[in-house]
């Protein structure tokens, strides 16, 4: 997700919770800029944070902050490790991270989909 920087003033100050539980992957660094005024630990909880090669930025500036988790990982034995615990130089790029997200989605629609027929045919 990507967020204008002049938006990023009107997010912080006004409505922090704007900002938790979107779909942010990753943090830009007129993000980060500006996020460092901000509220701690308000700003950027329940999102699904990627690790690869490309992460170490924003990695780096959330490590001391936080204790959020990568969603999708390359490689992926980090899915779902603490970003405080990812080493940074054994991140890669081997797994592409939207296609990874992708695959999961369509898997979890297709599940559902499955469940809502089954039970449909039951009643």
């Amino acid at each position: 997700l990507w967020i204008h920087a002049s938006l990023y003033f009107s997010l912080f100050f006004q409505n922090e919770s704007l900002i938790s539980r979107n779909q942010f992957y990753s943090l830009t660094s007129s993000f980060r800029h500006l996020a460092s005024s901000a509220q701690p630990d308000t700003y950027v909880l329940r999102n699904p944070f990627h690790c690869d090669c490309k992460s170490n930025d924003y990695v780096t500036w959330i490590r001391d902050k936080h204790t959020l988790v990568c969603d999708r990982a390359s490689p992926r034995n980090y899915v779902g490790a603490r970003l405080v615990e990812v080493p940074l130089h054994k991140l890669d790029c081997s797994v592409n991270l939207f296609a990874m997200s992708a695959r999961h989605s369509s898997f979890a629609t297709a599940a559902l989909v499955l469940l809502i027929s089954t039970l449909l045919l039951l009643f």
